[in-house]
């Protein structure tokens, strides 16, 4: 089964965000960024919003939300999107995180291939809820194929997923 029927199932619905200035989910993402008051000081959710790659809705309400910027991972030799993701408290028991961040994978893997010229190899993120939460997870995220590359100071896991059409 897909991600894309697994989250139907759960009756969750992904829509895309990436480079699409959709002002609905726009305006959704900012008012659940400032319901949990999430946003580090000093960013503009305006910005913010323009990162926007999915969105994840029940019931016509935001449930998650990812975003993602581009940059540099030296250790790697490449550039990745580096993807946030926010999943509402109240639905964070629902599978809505791996299922959007497989979506998030795909939506930015197609933007790449349509990009050649911003040479995006992957998507990538910084997992900081094990550590948060004082857990181990799998090496290896099924959907989203990240795998664990290393770890940053904090010891925080960084985990990658290369696109299909990338050759290093």
């Amino acid at each position: 089964m897909s991600y894309a029927q697994a989250a139907l199932d759960i009756g969750t619905e992904l829509r895309v965000g990436w480079k699409r200035a959709d002002p609905a989910i726009e305006a959704d993402a900012k008012a659940l960024w400032a319901r949990l008051a999430v946003l580090p000081g000093g960013i503009d959710p305006d910005l913010r919003a323009d990162e926007i790659v999915s969105a994840g809705y029940v019931d016509d309400q935001l449930a998650a939300v990812t975003t993602a910027f581009v940059r540099d991972l030296p250790f790697l030799r490449q550039k990745f999107a580096m993807l946030r993701v926010l999943v509402a408290p109240e639905f964070r028991l629902h599978s809505i995180s791996r299922l959007i961040s497989s979506h998030s994978r795909d939506v930015l893997e197609q933007w790449s291939v349509e990009h050649p010229e911003e040479a995006v190899a992957g998507m990538a993120t910084v997992h900081q809820a094990d550590l948060r939460n004082n857990r181990k997870s799998r090496p290896v995220k099924r959907g989203s194929r990240m795998v664990l590359v290393g770890y940053t100071t904090e010891g925080e896991k960084i985990l990658v997923a290369w696109f299909d059409h990338i050759r290093v």
